[in-house]
């Protein structure tokens, strides 16, 4: 039995920056308290943010926002109730990076 197997690359792996990763660990910090900031395991998914950090440095972060109901149903599902009460946690922390790299780069 013979087989042609053929893949065409859609998305790159998304690959956080070590750099811009530490500077938002240090930059959300405040924000969330460092105990709740987890580092999430290596895991096979299509991501096609991958392209925008390809060229420039940057990494994936993502917020906790779906435990309404106690359960943590996945992000595209139907059974999602977001907690907007995260919402302003969120645009908080994308601030706070986006202040840090600026004082840290300018």
């Amino acid at each position: 039995c013979e087989y042609d197997f053929k893949y065409n690359l859609i998305c790159s792996p998304t690959l956080n920056d070590p750099q811009i990763a530490t500077l938002t660990k240090k930059a959300v910090a405040p924000i969330f308290g460092e105990e709740n900031i987890i580092t999430i395991e290596k895991m096979m998914g299509s991501e096609d943010f991958s392209e925008y950090i390809t060229d420039t440095p940057g990494m994936m972060m993502f917020l906790g926002a779906g435990l309404t109901d106690g359960v943590n149903h996945s992000l595209h599902s139907n059974h999602l109730i977001l907690n907007e009460d995260a919402l302003p946690l969120g645009v908080a922390s994308y601030v706070e990076v986006a202040m840090n790299y600026l004082r840290e780069n300018a």
